[in-house]
């Protein structure tokens, strides 16, 4: 990418957002808007700094739920003048370069490779189900690969990765530990204006960065590829250590080697190299194996791929293939609801419930009885946060196929919700319950700033306070005509992400 082609990149609505929201939800005109005072003015011109550093309100928090429990990370929607004004930090054209230079120094080693650099779609997926299939390429199909040269991998990841990153390992990244913190006065190096702007984002915070958005991602690329050239450094120091190679995605590493003992030596230099930037592994997710295709595919991925023939065979009648389904629709629900309770808030339950949604789009009408159905899903949305978007989906879909009477229709979606009330952290439940009732009772209330928004779309789930120009107003972030013209059953292609690829 140029510098222009990563501006436009990182400040795409899909970029910006890091989760999926209901179709009514545009966060194109305020960064937008963004866009064009920056140009016109530094942001520093703009705003008490004083009042920016102790604002908490800056950035809105959406809690998401890794376990249905009390698991969970904060995800960030960042106060868009503060997050283009980053953007354009980064993407400005002598940063830019330097940025590109330093990576390809961290990727000299031929025995380190990460694949997790962002992508961007160029053909008819969108951005996310492109970044699905790198990881597919890249990671599982490759790991495949290198069981021919192999026969040992150790798999592990960093515990709460985004949260130890310290901001100040940014500016080691870019020119080097020794000369950031000798020069760490020197307010024109990229690496201090970039700690110094996230440190402004999060209050001066300096231990962590914000989870959310590509451009974060991005920027923890920049640390974690530092820690690849630490580890390559430190490696040759050792000697006698080449028959190894890792695959790095994120802070997701397989380590593979022909020797238990050259690989658990990698593992464990790898962990020095992480603990001097406040980084450690995590224990209960590091193991070695020996089965190097198996451990690649991800289990919930194995057990769901035996099932499909059974529950939907394609079936070929020499001119196209057509899918039989061979289970009724409770007992294809009842097979999904036992893959989620075999492997909780796996990808794998998005992706059934998403082919269950296009099951149900080539129905018209639904003879079986729907409240066991809508019992199913319920329980599965309940145990698995990550299912949300596409659950709801199905559930709308239950619902307006088989539901033609308003009171009827707000009895069932009474009993969803209480059913899922609680659920901890509701935050994004309610922005996808509030899609669901949003034509049969638009009485509901709902606490979450996101769904605020919907009802009074005045509000903002930014703090703007740190302004010294009052003129400063952001644009909502609801599109009031598309809330007006949607329809109850949600569309299928609004939480599948291959949508444009199928």
């Amino acid at each position: 990418m140029t510098a222009s082609e990563a501006r436009s990149f990182f400040s795409k609505p899909q970029s910006y957002v890091p989760m999926l929201l209901p179709e009514y939800f545009n966060f194109e005109p305020v960064l937008d808007y963004a866009k064009s005072e920056l140009t016109k003015h530094q942001l520093s011109s703009m705003i008490d700094k004083d009042c920016l550093l102790t604002d908490e309100k800056v950035n809105h928090t959406v809690l998401l739920n890794k376990d249905a429990r009390y698991d969970w990370r904060p995800v960030q929607i960042i106060h868009p003048f503060l997050y283009i004004n980053l953007v354009n930090l980064l993407t400005e054209e002598q940063n830019w370069s330097e940025i590109i230079s330093r990576f390809q120094v961290f990727q000299t080693d031929k025995h380190i490779e990460c694949i997790s650099l962002p992508v961007e779609s160029v053909g008819e997926n969108n951005d996310t189900a492109e970044t699905i299939l790198h990881w597919w390429e890249e990671m599982e199909q490759n790991s495949i690969v290198k069981s021919l040269m192999y026969k040992y991998c150790i798999r592990t990841d960093i515990t709460n990765c985004y949260g130890s990153i310290y901001t100040h390992s940014i500016d080691w990244a870019i020119r080097g530990k020794a000369k950031a913190k000798d020069g760490r006065r020197n307010n024109k190096a990229l690496g201090f204006r970039i700690d110094r702007a996230i440190e402004q984002i999060q209050c001066g915070q300096t231990n962590g960065i914000p989870q959310g958005g590509v451009l974060f991602n991005f920027i923890a690329e920049i640390v974690l590829g530092y820690s690849d050239m630490l580890l390559a450094s430190r490696i040759n120091k050792i000697g006698n250590l080449e028959d190894w190679h890792i695959i790095r995605y994120r802070d997701d590493y397989r380590v593979f080697s022909n020797s238990k003992e050259t690989a658990e030596q990698v593992v464990k230099t790898l962990s020095d190299v992480l603990v001097d930037l406040n980084m450690h592994f995590n224990s209960k997710k590091t193991g070695i194996t020996s089965e190097i295709i198996e451990s690649a595919i991800k289990p919930d991925k194995i057990y769901w791929n035996s099932k499909i023939p059974v529950i939907m065979p394609i079936i070929f009648d020499g001119k196209r293939k057509n899918v039989q389904y061979q289970l009724t629709l409770q007992k294809h629900l009842l097979e999904i609801l036992w893959l989620s309770k075999k492997y909780p808030n796996s990808g794998s339950i998005t992706k059934a419930l998403t082919a269950f949604a296009r099951r149900l789009d080539g129905m018209d009408s639904i003879n079986d009885q729907v409240l066991p159905l809508i019992s199913i899903i319920a329980d599965i949305v309940s145990h698995n946060p990550s299912a949300i978007s596409s659950g709801i989906g199905v559930l709308s879909k239950l619902i307006s196929k088989t539901q033609n009477d308003p009171v009827a229709v707000s009895q069932i979606t009474d009993l969803i919700i209480n059913k899922l009330q609680n659920t901890p952290n509701l935050n994004y439940l309610d922005v996808w319950l509030q899609r669901l009732t949003i034509l049969s009772d638009k009485t509901k209330n709902f606490s979450e700033k996101l769904c605020v928004t919907v009802t009074n779309p005045d509000t903002s789930i930014w703090s703007s306070a740190f302004f010294s120009d009052k003129r400063i107003c952001l644009p909502p972030i609801v599109d009031m005509d598309e809330v007006k013209s949607i329809k109850a059953e949600i569309a299928t292609n609004v939480f599948d992400v291959f949508s444009d690829y199928d």
